[in-house]
């Protein structure tokens, strides 16, 4: 079918409801940009009330149209037009004083809500369109009134308890009364007592995205998340969400305890919070078991021998307590592949999330045990030693604690999963496996000697990962690239060990 074929399909009626309804967006995005200049109202005000009522305009967009093609087309529009608003600073009533990209990413989601939902989930669209265009500016509005906020740093932008709390009371709020309300748009007959408990489990997990989205990201990931979670909390039976409830609540504590240990800040722990909740709730104790042993050695590692190692926190860019991009950056494509597994399952996903987690276990112990051989490393970039704890540096004991690391891990997997792996296959899937976490750790080295960036101090012409150094001296780049963190090299590392082990499995086990 060519593609005029999906316009050409939708009647007349359709289109003429679309005219109307973009023309009214269309018409109070003017207005709201008229009366900003002329009330003299400020930017950040202006834009808070044009996100929330587009928000609760295009909450009705399911109840109007029977087809998804005008939808599609208008999400599409005004993605167009929005992203080259933000280009060229031209619609500032909708634009964020700071940059950012959040009115882009509001069309794109919802263009993504209506391929994935329609038409047999419109209450999923319609819950999570809401949830960010109230919820989210219930967060905002509230964290920024506050006086004397309880703020939190979690991913590089300023959040407050005070705000999450609002987030968490509008979406439960929100979640409870459409699904009272509106159950039957997806001929849902849920009680009270059913609903109440989807509520609150989807505001705590939407929460969390909220509180790790930086620069506008929360009109993606708050809908997106709202949908995912609601969608698997309305399909589970009752022990189903029993498990979840419990899975919940385990991975609060561990971020907690994290937290209290100093293994995770803030924005860790809540970033924890959400891998946790995916890959303990939804995967299950067979997906739970690697990434808590991967979560847990790692962490003991770091804290071995401290002092001894305090001489090369100077090189490293982050410390031993992890942050949240660390944490996706190790945990994201682990969380991942257990949420495409649950919408297409395949036995294929078990052994390429534990070539992630092998892969990133492999070269946490590489790096951690590595410092501390008494040889020094050798750089791959040049095949001459360089000092310990430079990127792309490899010497054989972090090797060889690489590859214990990513065995451990299958290990692992064996005991939580045997029946994963059957008799006759254990010492293939083991070594493909154990060597695709082993080879995701070495294209880690790789790209941390060619690709990452590596900067200079200019008070003490230490080589380092830090753009700061030396109690606030500045440092100039001097090889790499600059966006290319370690961070960045830690996921390519985890998606180098789940492609790896994916690949191995498939074609040669």
């Amino acid at each position: 079918m060519n593609i005029f074929a999906y316009f050409t399909n939708v009647p007349l009626n359709e289109w003429i409801t679309f005219i109307i309804f973009f023309t009214s967006i269309v018409i109070f995005i003017g207005l709201s940009e008229v009366l900003r200049k002329k009330a003299g109202w400020g930017q950040e005000i202006n834009r808070k009330l044009v996100h929330i009522l587009t928000g609760v305009l295009v909450f009705f967009s399911p109840l109007l149209f029977k087809y998804s093609t005008p939808l599609i087309l208008m999400g599409t529009i005004f993605t167009i037009i929005n992203l080259a608003g933000v280009l060229t600073d031209s619609l500032k009533g909708m634009s964020s004083e700071r940059k950012s990209y959040g009115t882009v990413f509001f069309p794109v989601s919802f263009i993504i809500l209506v391929l994935t939902c329609w038409p047999d989930h419109k209450l999923i669209i319609m819950v999570s369109i809401l949830i960010m265009g109230i919820a989210d500016a219930a967060a905002a509005f509230v964290g920024e009134s506050v006086k004397s906020p309880h703020t939190y740093n979690p991913v590089g932008e300023q959040k407050s308890f005070e705000g999450s709390a609002a987030m968490f009371a509008s979406t439960f709020i929100i979640t409870l009364v459409l699904i009272m309300l509106l159950g039957h748009v997806d001929n849902l007959s849920l009680g009270f007592f059913n609903a109440m408990w989807i509520a609150v489990l989807a505001a705590f997990f939407i929460t969390a995205m909220e509180a790790v989205s930086v620069a506008g990201s929360d009109n993606l990931s708050v809908p997106l998340g709202a949908a995912f979670i609601i969608n698997i909390l309305i399909k589970a039976t009752a022990s189903q969400k029993l498990f979840i409830t419990s899975a919940a609540l385990f991975a609060i504590v561990v971020a907690y305890l994290s937290y209290r240990m100093k293994a995770l800040n803030k924005g860790g722990s809540v970033a924890t919070f959400i891998v946790g909740f995916i890959v303990f709730g939804i995967g299950g104790v067979k997906w739970a078991v690697p990434i808590l042993t991967f979560f847990i050695l790692s962490s003991i590692l770091s804290k071995i021998q401290k002092k001894r190692k305090k001489h090369y926190s100077l090189m490293f860019e982050k410390t031993d307590t992890r942050d949240a991009v660390q944490v996706a950056a190790n945990g994201g494509i682990a969380g991942s592949i257990v949420v495409l597994n649950y919408f297409f399952p395949s036995d294929i996903w078990y052994y390429a999330f534990l070539g992630a987690l092998a892969a990133v276990t492999s070269d946490t112990w590489a790096t951690e045990l590595g410092v501390l051989s008494k040889e020094k490393p050798v750089s791959l970039k040049n095949l001459r030693q360089t000092d310990k704890g430079s990127s792309g540096g490899i010497s054989w004991l972090g090797t060889f604690s690489g590859l214990i690391g990513s065995f451990i891990i299958v290990l692992a997997g064996l005991f939580s999963a045997p029946s994963m792996f059957p008799a006759v296959l254990i010492p293939e899937l083991f070594i493909g496996i154990t060597v695709a976490g082993l080879f995701g750790s070495f294209i880690d080295s790789i790209a941390g000697a060619f690709f990452q960036a590596q900067y200079q101090c200019k008070k003490c012409g230490q080589i380092t990962e830090k753009k700061i150094h030396c109690d606030g001296y500045n440092t100039s780049l001097v090889a790499g690239v600059k966006w290319v963190t370690n961070d960045v090299v830690n996921f390519i590392c985890s998606a180098t060990g789940a492609a790896a082990a994916f690949f191995v499995v498939k074609f040669f086990v």
